[in-house]
């Protein structure tokens, strides 16, 4: 197979590479600049990644990077939970919305494929 002159190899990393200030420090100035979309992107792949029941997502954080994020379907929720606080820091009460609202509606999901009474 011949591989083409654009094509590029991508190592992989932990959300928390891309999302976690505490694991890489130089997330902090990343994330000033460009935290809303960074934020917004990983909650609506989350939500594609949750209604499609997929074992892990790939996302391509930033262009130059040389990694893609990786979230493992048992990190979706944690993820989530994390991209809230940074929301709530920021200021960005749109996606604080849309992310309990997907939390709702798979909590929802989850209890009624146990049989739990829903109210």
């Amino acid at each position: 197979m011949k591989k083409s002159k654009k094509e590029k190899i991508l190592n992989t990393a932990s959300w928390r590479t891309f999302l976690d200030v505490n694991t890489n420090p130089r997330v902090e100035n990343f994330l000033k600049e460009n935290g809303y979309n960074v934020i917004n992107q990983t909650t609506s792949n989350i939500n594609r990644a949750l209604n499609q029941n997929w074992d892990e997502l790939a996302i391509l954080v930033h262009p130059n990077s040389s990694s893609i994020m990786i979230v493992k379907n048992y990190e979706y929720h944690d993820v989530l939970d994390f991209c809230y606080k940074l929301a709530i820091q920021n200021e960005h009460y749109e996606v604080c919305s849309k992310i309990v609202n997907i939390k709702k509606k798979f909590k929802l999901d989850a209890q009624q494929q146990s049989g739990e009474k829903t109210s």
